[in-house]
């Protein structure tokens, strides 16, 4: 074996090509003014100043500076020939960075010990590798890529002292904790709430499956394009009534008015209905769903890229509008599943609302064959296989099933008011609709549909707010399996509530009915909570009194006792029961404490014999 001596500094960049001359000219532990020798056995270049060796399965990289990328290798990086045995890597002080997929793929790499020195880690480092556990990430790391380490990492630690990042309860945020980096997809938990005060999500900050439910806070604004790209079990998707920019509906994520779908709750099996105000749905919005069925919304647009790629008990499509115009490429499959004839969204029936002229008008993309191989049903109505609908909800069955049917029949009639078209549940119970179409001499069922009418109520009948600005969360309360259309107060200047999610703020004493509503205008359904809002008020705002004088102050419209307190003792005091006495000329101000909320009185003290 040659022992190899190389200098530790840029000389050596080109000594490297005469390496084994100056190991036969220099002896062992030789050294060069001003140089310092480093001895390495086995080793090879891979940076201008950084060398790896590997040992019992164990790649060491030392010297100092960057890691060359793998672009600087013809055949890719060298190590990659130890890719099924190496278990672990060591980054000795010194090396201030790791490319991007160093060790991507690396499957029995269950290790690695970075130094405090690296500065950078590239996109994919250690992805789809075998590390666990909590990643301690360098001190002195100033950049981190993107899905750099695998889903079974469960949290990541570093150093207060770094400049750039900071980790909370295992998740990795920028320093000022505004933008949420990585989420470790290791965590066991099914529920997170992005902390409030996070105001941006990264790409590929979330790749979890065992994430079923993410709460966003107000404070979120912006997210990264593919931030929740990987979630496969997200089921469902909560917004705080008062973010401005988002808005969730039936689990899945929109923008505020919900024109835009973008995040579905891929997690939940079944049907699932878009939102009606839905005109976009974004690239990757379904990747990987559940969902057997689809029922589109009336104004859709367009469809994003990849949005139901991967769906693999994806079979039907209902209520594809005529004012769809876009279906973008490989919306639903992949170029590698069109390549090898393999659909995995292989969807068998769509219904569409209009003409197959209409249907020849919509712009396809490339790569959507599974599209093709589907049975086309033109002028279906929307082919709704079953509904459900809130109990004195009036509605049309020609919105249900179709403008082009003329009649209609419904059963069992029980408990049900039926004016031409349309119907109105009066009890919770099943009814069956049918469409029918005229053959030769007599009329044949062409579509059926269920209608499930449900009971909606509150499980409380009223409630007391009893602090200015107090939320009260209606929805919470209102048992059913339907989302009301929206919700509505009877005197906003008591209580306002948000007309999309339910959530009531206390206003001013008096009473205000909060209700929900099911449909629109005078056909729909309404169903109410009273809301009673009783603010405590102090008896005086402001006193004037003379030295030496006494005066009673009391709590209005509560029960509780207060805590009474001065800010100023040395002009007037206060005693448990209100009781206020002047001492000396100036000003002080009594408080009463009810629930960590002050009610206060300014007090003006005068010498004198009147005010």
């Amino acid at each position: 074996m040659i022992r190899r001596l190389i200098s530790g500094k840029s000389i050596i960049r080109f000594l490297t090509a005469i390496y084994v001359v100056m190991a036969l000219s220099l002896p062992v532990g030789a050294t060069e003014a001003g140089d310092e020798l480093i001895e390495r056995d086995d080793y090879e270049q891979c940076g201008d100043d950084a060398f790896y060796s590997i040992s019992d399965n164990v790649i060491t990289f030392s010297g100092s500076g960057a890691l060359w990328e793998e672009s600087a290798y013809q055949a890719g990086f060298p190590w990659n020939t130890y890719k099924d045995t190496l278990t672990s890597a060591i980054f000795d002080s010194g090396i201030t960075s790791i490319p991007a997929y160093a060790f991507y793929g690396f499957e029995a790499l269950s290790g690695t010990d970075m130094a405090d020195s690296i500065e950078r880690i590239g996109s994919s480092a250690f992805s789809e590798t075998s590390l666990t556990g909590s990643v301690s990430l360098p001190d002195d790391l100033v950049s981190i890529g993107t899905r750099v380490f695998p889903d079974t990492v469960s949290g990541f630690s570093i150093s207060s002292s770094n400049s750039d990042f900071v980790s909370a309860n295992g998740v990795l945020y920028d320093k000022e904790r505004r933008k949420l980096l990585i989420y470790p997809g290791g965590r066991t938990n099914s529920y997170y709430s992005i902390p409030d005060g996070v105001t941006s999500i990264a790409d590929y900050a979330f790749d979890s499956d065992r994430l079923k439910e993410l709460y966003i806070p107000a404070s979120l604004t912006e997210l990264a394009p593919k931030a929740l790209y990987d979630i496969p079990a997200i089921e469902y998707f909560t917004v705080s009534g008062d973010n401005t920019v988002f808005a969730s509906d039936s689990g899945n994520l929109y923008s505020k008015d919900f024109s835009e779908l973008i995040k579905g709750a891929v997690g939940r099996t079944g049907s699932i209905k878009l939102h009606q105000n839905t005109m976009f749905i974004d690239s990757y919005a379904f990747y990987g769903s559940r969902a057997s069925s689809i029922e589109f919304s009336i104004g859709l647009s367009s469809i994003g890229e990849y949005a139901f790629v991967n769906c693999t008990s994806l079979k039907t499509l209902y209520s594809v509008p005529v004012s769809l115009k876009l279906i973008n490429a490989y919306t639903f499959n992949t170029a590698s599943e069109v390549e090898s004839g393999s659909y995995k969204t292989a969807v068998n029936d769509i219904y569409y609302n209009g003409s197959q002229k209409e249907w020849s008008r919509i712009t396809i993309g490339t790569c959507n064959d599974s599209l093709y191989n589907a049975v086309l049903h033109y002028n279906s109505g929307g082919m709704v296989s079953e509904v459900v609908v809130a109990v004195n909800e009036r509605l049309d069955m020609r919105s249900l099933l179709g403008t082009m049917y003329k009649r209609f029949s419904i059963s069992p009639e029980k408990n049900v008011v039926v004016d031409g078209t349309m119907f109105k549940p009066l009890k919770p119970g099943t009814f069956r609709i049918c469409a029918y179409v005229r053959r030769g001499d007599h009329w044949e069922v062409e579509h059926e549909i269920n209608v499930e009418a449900v009971q909606p109520k509150f499980t409380v009948k009223k409630v007391k707010l009893t602090k200015y600005g107090q939320l009260f969360n209606a929805a919470a309360y209102l048992d059913t399996r339907l989302k009301p259309t929206s919700w509505r107060t009877s005197d906003v200047g008591v209580a306002s509530v948000n007309t999309l999610s339910g959530l009531v703020t206390a206003q001013k004493n008096g009473t205000a009915k909060i209700s929900a509503v099911f449909g629109e205008g005078s056909d729909a359904a309404v169903y109410s909570i009273r809301v009673k809002v009783v603010i405590p008020k102090i008896s005086r705002k402001r006193i004037s009194m003379l030295v030496g004088a006494r005066f009673n102050l009391k709590m209005k419209h509560t029960k509780l006792t207060p805590v009474w307190s001065s800010t100023n003792t040395r002009v007037a005091t206060v005693d448990s029961r209100g009781r206020v006495t002047a001492l000396a000329a100036g000003t002080a101000v009594i408080k009463a404490t009810i629930e960590n909320v002050d009610y206060t009185c300014t007090v003006t003290v005068k010498n004198g014999n009147k005010l």
